[in-house]
């Protein structure tokens, strides 16, 4: 497993953007479904509680509960997704709002780990305001010292302010996320537009990538592309996964009709 450096992520991601490909960041909480998403060739491969959770059956939201360190699970990952990946940079979810990490120690801790990379995932954005507050300061330092260390970042963002404070940071990539509270998919749309107009407003330059939450349509997901101009997506949930139970419901179907 290479670990890459934060200029070459980059470069490889603006040769996609170049070609007017789509970047695709995948979540894998899995062996197996790391390798099936570096076979079909995707970017960036996620690796973290949140796809962890995803895969185990687990709303998003129980993976920041008081159950377990989100961060000794990255670490566990790495054990098992790391030895089987062999060219696509593999980024690893902290869960930075933690009082009792120091920032500097746990980015050389998930370097030498063989991590490419780091993304503030799972993040505080489910607390209450004035929690969040403090706990996204810490997320915000986390990320401007991954970049002192030149360690490459992804900065997960739901709301203007937030984006400004991870632009501030120096975050190489800024990953449009919906608020929870949306569910029909139109809306969920516009508000990733409106998330992606605030980063625009900042560079132009910068990469963004919209998280796709529960849009699963093809359809869907080329307007999420088309109205946000984002140069690419994001799973956290490993897309294998989301086929498996596609399957496995067919099959299910299947078999009950048949019976």
């Amino acid at each position: 497993m290479k670990r890459y450096s934060r200029k070459e992520i980059i470069g490889r991601l603006y040769q996609r953007i170049e070609k007017h490909e789509p970047v695709i960041a995948c979540g894998a909480g899995t062996g197996l479904y790391a390798r099936a998403e570096e076979k079909e060739g995707v970017d960036i491969i996620l690796a973290g509680a949140k796809s962890q959770a995803l895969i185990n059956g687990l709303a998003e939201e129980e993976c920041i509960l008081p159950y377990h360190d989100v961060n000794e699970v990255a670490r566990e990952l790495a054990k098992h997704l790391l030895p089987v990946i062999e060219r696509t940079p593999v980024i690893t979810g902290i869960g930075a709002y933690n009082p009792y990490i120091d920032a500097g120690r746990m980015i050389r801790h998930v370097k030498n780990l063989g991590y490419s990379g780091v993304i503030n995932s799972p993040g505080s954005s489910a607390y209450e305001a004035r929690l969040k507050q403090s706990c996204f300061r810490k997320e915000i330092e986390f990320i401007t010292k991954a970049k002192q260390e030149d360690m490459f970042t992804m900065a997960v963002v739901k709301t203007p302010d937030d984006i400004t404070a991870m632009y501030d940071a120096g975050a190489d990539v800024i990953v449009i996320q919906c608020q929870e509270t949306v569910k029909d998919r139109g809306e969920y749309i516009r508000y990733q537009k409106l998330l992606a107009d605030s980063v625009y407003e900042l560079s132009e330059s910068i990469i963004v990538l919209a998280d796709v939450g529960y849009l699963t349509e093809t359809d869907d997901l080329q307007r999420l592309l088309t109205e946000t101009k984002a140069a690419g997506i994001v799973s956290e949930e490993a897309v294998g996964s989301l086929a498996v139970q596609r399957d496995m419901s067919n099959t299910l179907k299947e078999i009950i009709n048949f019976l």
